[in-house]
């Protein structure tokens, strides 16, 4: 039986019973003001390979002071958080688009920031099981975050300021920045990943 079926509106953190809850305590305030709402899919900072468990990856991203909001490995079900859902990740460390030379960490209501873990690159992973994929579409649903994305993912994508602000998924690329220069997760095929997403939902909560 399940104790809770979906996310209360806006949700600050998943339930234990639905991550590993590895918090991080320098995590600031989103700008607000523009009315966006949005998740940034990652891929680095993970050998790739699926450990059942990965418990050792949010203490590092936390301990280099780099976090993500939470990372999934869809190959064994795996999600842990480190960030509330109503703060600034860190995991983009440039590209100042908001006001005050604030960064794209901050921009708009929401940027939820995703690491996606468990395969060698993202057009893998949307190939294989992506189990729990349901708790990413709780997360979209709790922080009215679009289901859209990007029509182009990749090197290709745009940078621009408009492009980055614009609620729905993007990949981490966002106005270039020294270092920062670098596009991932690759190809990730969105549609895939919102299909299966919806399906692990409606399933859930049948």
């Amino acid at each position: 039986m399940m104790t809770r079926l979906h996310l209360p509106d806006d949700a600050a953190w998943l339930p234990k019973e639905w991550a590993h809850l590895v918090p991080y305590h320098g995590a600031e305030n989103m700008m607000g003001g523009v009315q966006r709402r949005a998740m940034t899919m990652h891929s680095e900072g993970e050998e790739r390979n699926c450990r059942k468990g990965h418990g050792w990856l949010p203490e590092y991203v936390n301990d280099i002071d780099i976090p993500y909001t939470a990372m999934w490995c869809g190959a064994c079900g795996y999600w842990a958080q480190m960030i509330s859902m109503r703060k600034a990740a860190r995991s983009l460390k440039g590209g100042a688009i908001v006001g005050n030379g604030a960064s794209a960490n901050k921009a708009g209501q929401r940027n939820i920031q995703i690491m996606l873990i468990g395969e060698a690159d993202a057009r893998d992973f949307t190939r294989g099981k992506m189990r729990r994929a349901w708790v990413l579409a709780e997360i979209m649903d709790a922080h009215r975050i679009p289901w859209r994305a990007r029509a182009t993912w990749g090197p290709g994508a745009s940078r621009n300021r408009a492009a980055w602000l614009r609620s729905g998924v993007h990949g981490h690329q966002h106005s270039p920045a020294p270092y920062e220069d670098h596009t991932d997760p690759g190809r990730l095929n969105v549609d895939a990943l919102f299909r299966e997403a919806r399906r692990q939902q409606r399933s859930r909560h049948a």
